[in-house]
């Protein structure tokens, strides 16, 4: 299905497009691992392996749940979160990034982000790119990848903070800031619900 196909895509740029506006916006382009992690083969001992990928799979929302905010079709967020029935040589088998995105907007949402993705990325592209994603998608993956970017961790950590700031836990869409409940980045993985430290 063609479709299907196209919205799989488009979720997928629009995963690769958050890290890629993370990393021009702290410093410019970086390798991919600087803010995912190894890949688990690329790691000796991989018994306490953590990456990105494998920690947005237990942060992922239940599209069920949040069905009544966003429409989403089931087929194509299970391709995301779990993944194709085979591996591939150039591509990972599912899209843990691509995944926790769709479940949060839906194909409405990945469509509209997708129209702001430019290439190649500015710090003004990167904004306004990630101003047509809801700010707790933003925060939850800026605070994620400060914990593999070392080197990048302040920055990152600024911008998870900005966006935990405008962050409303009792919606799904796009909620203004709120200027009262400031976080403090301590707060910010509770705040975000993030079950597990790295």
């Amino acid at each position: 299905n063609i479709g299907a196909a196209r919205c799989y895509l488009r979720a997928k740029l629009v995963g690769i497009a958050v890290l890629s506006s993370l990393a021009v916006m702290t410093g410019g382009d970086s390798p991919i691992a600087m803010f995912m992690g190894d890949l688990p083969d690329q790691v000796e001992d991989n018994s306490d392996f953590v990456n990105l990928g494998e920690i947005l799979n237990r942060e992922c929302p239940d599209p069920r749940r949040i069905g009544k905010y966003v429409e989403l079709d089931e087929e194509i967020f299970n391709l995301l979160h779990v993944g194709r029935k085979n591996a591939s040589k150039f591509d990972l088998k599912n899209s843990p990034l691509a995944a926790f995105l769709y479940a949060l907007i839906g194909d409405k949402g990945i469509e509209l982000s997708t129209k702001s993705v430019v290439y190649p990325m500015t710090v003004e592209s990167a904004r306004k790119f990630l101003q047509t994603l809801p700010p707790k998608a933003v925060a939850t993956i800026a605070y994620l990848c400060a914990q593999f970017a070392e080197t990048r961790s302040a920055e990152l950590m600024d911008i998870a903070v900005e966006y935990s700031n405008a962050y409303d836990s009792t919606r799904y869409d796009w909620p203004a800031p709120d200027s009262e409940n400031r976080l403090a980045p301590q707060d910010i993985r509770q705040k975000l619900n993030i079950s597990r430290s790295i």
